[in-house]
């Protein structure tokens, strides 16, 4: 019956910012006598990103009167990737793609936000 459970789809959803994620349910752990869940997005997971100055890559900041830049360049990006045939989707827990992304070496390039 475990095995049932583990091949269907479930809605997580965030109702602190009234967002969801469609995910398959992978496996389940029990710790402390509790069932837990542990699940991966449909869509492709995503996270929105730059280069500091050392040239890491850090997410971009999504709290505490960050939110307006973030929407703003999610936005922008929704818009370049769906150039692209993609749909960027702002997902509870993280922001995920609809569709086929091409790797940046595989000759499609990366999608350019400006």
């Amino acid at each position: 019956a475990e095995d049932d459970v583990l091949d269907e789809m479930y809605v997580v959803y965030d109702g602190k910012r009234q967002r969801s994620i469609k995910c398959f349910l992978d496996q389940m752990i029990k710790v402390n006598n509790k069932e837990y869940c542990l699940g991966y997005p449909v869509d492709t997971p995503v996270v929105l990103s730059r280069f500091d100055g050392d040239d890491d890559l850090v997410p971009l900041p999504t709290e505490d009167g960050a939110e307006a830049s973030y929407y703003a360049f999610f936005d922008k990006a929704r818009e370049a990737l769906g150039l692209k045939n993609v749909e960027l989707v702002d997902s509870a827990v993280v922001a995920t793609v609809r569709g086929e992304l091409e790797p940046e070496g595989g000759g499609g390039g990366g999608a350019r936000v400006g």
